[in-house]
């Protein structure tokens, strides 16, 4: 069974449920099943989501938070300008993904509406 990294980013306050949801499509899209995410990484300022944190929860596994300074050295295949002017990155899920794999993007970002869906290999 293969490792697998989910990175994530979402706005303030996306309920869990919403972010169930969009996962559950997610990885249906791509061929992935949950059990196969060891971990779900993003970016410091989303520490505190209490919508990630539960979203960790219910695929049971940790939460894996990167300073933005970090993300920013991450080469990304769609860096967004929004983003970088919000957060000081031009990336969270892939970057995020990246950073806490081996490198190697399995999955480039899948944004719907609020949030966004990224999957890297684990390390």
């Amino acid at each position: 069974m293969r490792k697998l990294i989910l990175g994530a980013g979402c706005r303030r306050h996306v309920s869990f449920s919403e972010l169930r949801e969009k996962l559950e499509f997610f990885l249906r899209k791509n061929g992935i099943s949950a059990n196969e995410i060891v971990l779900l990484a993003s970016c410091d300022l989303k520490s505190d989501e209490p919508g990630l944190l539960e979203l960790a929860g219910f695929l049971g596994v940790a939460a894996r938070f990167y300073p933005e300074d970090d993300l920013l050295q991450v080469e990304v295949p769609n860096p967004s300008p929004a983003v970088a002017g919000k957060i000081g990155t031009p990336s969270v899920a892939e970057a995020a993904a990246i950073r806490a794999g081996n490198g190697r993007l399995l999955v480039e970002k899948h944004k719907y509406g609020n949030l966004t869906f990224a999957v890297a290999e684990a390390a």
